[in-house]
């Protein structure tokens, strides 16, 4: 044969592959190159390329298949080595001044992978006391051992966008430019900021405007800090509010997103994840209903009707269904009362412009991460949130509220039926996005930090008050000579999450020679977080006490009581989990499952969940 091929042929149903290949004893063209017995009605032959045609008309051929092109294998990026960081503290030190600020790791370092291990025994638990919100249990709630971070996957050519759509540029924030946590790991001189001309107001940052705000500055920070963050090796950008929509501001994220060059390393254009950091009022509770009037509530379930003789002191139904009772002080007759509060109602209880922005950056590749807001304010997913409601009959009392803070109380009458307390009004809970609550930096009392939004549309846990970053202006200057603070918040979770989300889409890539969509990159996040968060719940709810009892505290803040709404202050402290999926972002940085063993746990005593309480001073340490 001059022009060989070898192809394989698959045979009519019925005929015998040793037969077939007997009837071309006689013609030289063809060879068998295989009999491959196990293989019913396939052989292999050896073939003269200008013989494929009869070949294909035989009677007793189904399928020639064509000759077989020799495939180059696919290249798949390389494992990167470890990032190695050594001889550093964990937690926070904002009051020891004379130390250097970038000796000092950030607490979700210690808590939120597997690399660290405790180096001191002198804390019984690091961190965060929590029910202070800014309090250290006692001094040595910091480890001061001397630590090595190692973590293989460190976000390296993904894009952070932390989108500061409430908040300006402010060139007294300068000094972040040169702040040492924005460093290039392995070569000083190179910072990992990067400026923009967004095309709108207050973002021509290559013109001349400034690419740091306080909040900006802190965000970044939390997200890309070689000491405060995970997305050591991301490249992190800044947008700000241009005094317009919204959605103008959303569209430029898309404009820039869509116009990246290709990356000359990967050879694909570098994937974008942008956190929301800014919300809505309309989040927040604007109505509420005496839990006496409601006449029935209903969840995915079924429906629970009000007993004849009223809720009386047992209110678990409604904790069933993560809906937190408070009690408010009516303006009008100087009352107490028990409340159901609920966010803004109707077809216009979410904004439909900018879930449909939010949407389509999603679609366009943009991993979107989003909280619910700083108001303890509770959310289901969209699926779900009509699956819950209260019900009231005739006409009821309602109590409407306004403002921010102080907040307006203006006591009217409704005759609504059914009233929605999951609501949300910007993106938190739609598929379309990664939606985050605040998680304490805590050994202590490791539970949602009690401002924090909460609920059953929560995907993802991330670090809230006290995490360590680079300060703006009004911190701390250091030993190092640089400034360095903390962060809380939302604002903080969300970047924290952001940096591991950095992580766990170089590994995707790594592993597949592809980055991630944001759907891959959700689900796996969400695979990879731990269980980590321990809730403990505000009261008994089975038997409460009258609204207007002074035993009713649970207050874990020297200044708000965690269940009252009064005009004048706006509440916004609640510790019930509120059906919050026990998701803490995690990454498995040794990359093999250490499940529960990545720091020192008790291995005595009474263990979660602690005894429920109205009145809460100081509750039993949790290892007691």
């Amino acid at each position: 044969m001059e022009n060989p091929v070898i192809v394989s042929v698959l045979l009519k149903d019925g005929v015998d592959q040793n037969t077939f290949v007997s009837s071309f004893d006689s013609v030289s063209e063809v060879e068998l190159h295989d009999l491959v017995e196990s293989l019913v009605s396939l052989v292999v032959l050896k073939v003269e390329k200008s013989y494929l045609p009869t070949l294909r008309s035989n009677s007793s051929v189904k399928e020639v298949e064509d000759p077989d092109i020799v495939i180059e294998p696919l290249a798949y990026p390389s494992e990167p080595s470890d990032l190695v960081i050594t001889g550093k503290t964990v937690g926070w030190t904002p009051t020891n001044t004379s130390s250097r600020g970038d000796s000092n790791l950030s607490l979700q370092h210690y808590y939120d992978n597997d690399s660290l291990i405790r180096t001191t025994s002198d804390a019984q638990f690091i961190g965060n006391e929590v029910f202070g919100e800014t309090s250290f249990e006692d001094s040595s709630t910091i480890d001061q051992g001397s630590h090595t971070f190692r973590n293989k996957y460190n976000g390296e050519h993904v894009d952070i966008v932390i989108a500061e759509l409430a908040t300006t540029p402010n060139a007294s924030e300068n000094h972040g430019e040169t702040h040492p946590d924005f460093r290039k790991h392995d070569d000083s001189s190179v910072y990992r900021w990067n400026k923009v001309n967004w095309g709108i107001t207050n973002n021509n940052q290559t013109g001349g405007d400034p690419l740091f705000g306080s909040h900006g500055l802190k965000s970044l920070s939390v997200a890309i800090g070689l000491n405060s963050g995970y997305g050591k090796k991301s490249n992190g950008y800044i947008i700000y509010s241009s005094g317009g929509s919204t959605v103008s501001e959303l569209n430029a994220i898309k404009t820039w997103h869509d116009n990246k060059s290709v990356n000359p390393t990967t050879g694909l254009k570098n994937p974008t994840i942008v956190t929301y950091e800014f919300g809505y009022n309309s989040t927040m509770f604007e109505y509420a209903i005496k839990i006496d009037d409601i006449v029935s509530i209903t969840g995915p379930s079924g429906t629970t009707n009000r007993p004849d003789g009223g809720w009386g002191t047992d209110f678990t139904p409604f904790i069933n269904l993560h809906m937190i009772p408070r009690k408010l002080l009516d303006p009008i007759d100087s009352n107490w009362y028990w409340v159901m509060t609920f966010p803004r109602q109707g077809t216009g209880h979410r904004s439909s412009t900018f879930k449909t922005a939010t949407e389509q950056l999603w679609d366009a590749g943009i991993t979107i991460v989003e909280s619910g807001g700083n108001l303890s304010h509770t959310y289901a997913n969209e699926d779900d949130e009509d699956d819950y409601y209260c019900t009231i009959s005739g006409t009821t009392t309602l109590y409407q509220f306004t403002g921010w803070n102080p907040i307006s109380m203006i006591r009217s009458m409704t005759t609504t039926a059914n009233w929605y307390p999951h609501y949300n009004y910007d993106a938190a809970g739609i598929n379309k996005c990664i939606s985050t609550a605040a998680g304490a930096n805590s050994e202590h009392n490791p539970t949602l930090d009690g401002y924090s939004s909460r609920g059953p549309g929560v995907d993802l846990i991330g670090r809230g008050n006290s995490t360590w970053c680079a300060g703006d202006s009004s911190d701390n200057t250091y030993a190092d000579g640089v400034k360095w603070g903390t962060f809380g918040g939302n604002s903080s979770s969300m970047p924290s999450i952001a940096g591991k989300l950095a992580c766990i889409a170089e590994k995707f890539y790594i592993k597949n020679n592809a980055w991630p969509t944001p759907d891959q990159l959700k689900n796996a996040a969400i695979s990879e977080s731990r269980p980590s968060m321990v809730f403990q719940e505000t009261a008994d709810w089975s038997n409460v006490p009258s609204a207007s009892d002074t035993d009713i505290d649970g207050s874990r803040s020297s200044t708000t009581n965690n269940l009252e709404i009064v005009t004048g202050r706006l509440h916004s402290y609640i510790y019930d989990q509120a059906g919050t999926p026990n998701r803490q972002t995690f990454i498995n940085a040794k990359g093999y499952n250490r499940e529960q063993t990545y720091k020192k746990r008790p291995t005595s005593g009474v263990l979660f969940p602690r005894p429920s309480k109205f009145k809460i001073s100081r509750p039993q340490d949790p290892y007691a």
